[in-house]
């Protein structure tokens, strides 16, 4: 669902991959560690193309396919943390994409529409409401994914898991706010970005 603007898959997929490569160091698996890291650099590479006047998309099989491989590798980790507190990494590692897609989910109920209806109801689309460009909504959306992952990695390496359920409290507060901003209105939907210009 990340793929609708111009750099916003790609640089949330690198970030959590940097993630997932940074919490499998710290539990010694280097082979998934490696598969992230490398997973990391071929979206940097993507980005090249794709970040500003982007002249090559994922699409729906490119952006699946990401999706699919960021899951598997954070499936495979083994962090040292006891359960069931290591059952919330997953979630964090993924705050951001989950963010979207409850906010999204949630707005379109809330609003009547159909949620497999697609729409500039996402949050890259809410934060260029909110005036940020679109490189900076791209560049948002990494920066979350990497705060998230810092603090699961920080939490696996002091060993205190309980940092982790704070990171998903403050990312459905940022999520719940956004729904409050107005992307529906014939103003909103009749405007360049939802034209995708």
């Amino acid at each position: 669902l990340l793929d609708n603007m111009d750099g916003v898959a790609g640089s949330t997929g690198a970030a959590i991959a940097a993630s997932i490569s940074l919490v499998a160091i710290l539990g010694g698996q280097f082979m998934v560690a490696s598969l992230a890291a490398a997973t990391c650099g071929a979206c940097l590479g993507f980005l090249k193309f794709n970040l500003r006047n982007a002249r090559v998309y994922l699409g729906n099989g490119g952006s699946l396919f990401l999706g699919f491989l960021l899951a598997g590798l954070a499936l495979k980790l083994r962090p040292p943390l006891e359960f069931p507190l290591s059952l919330v990494i997953l979630p964090a590692l993924f705050a951001v994409p989950a963010t979207d897609t409850a906010v999204v989910i949630l707005s379109r109920v809330m609003n009547g529409r159909r949620v497999t209806q697609g729409g500039v109801d996402h949050v890259s689309h809410r934060l260029v409401r909110m005036r940020l460009s679109k490189l900076n909504a791209a560049l948002f959306h990494a920066a979350g994914s990497l705060v998230a992952g810092g603090f699961v990695a920080l939490a696996v390496a002091l060993g205190v898991p309980q940092i982790i359920p704070v990171v998903l409290v403050v990312f459905a507060i940022l999520g719940l706010s956004l729904l409050r901003l107005d992307v529906y209105s014939p103003a909103v939907l009749n405007s360049p970005e939802a034209a995708g210009g």
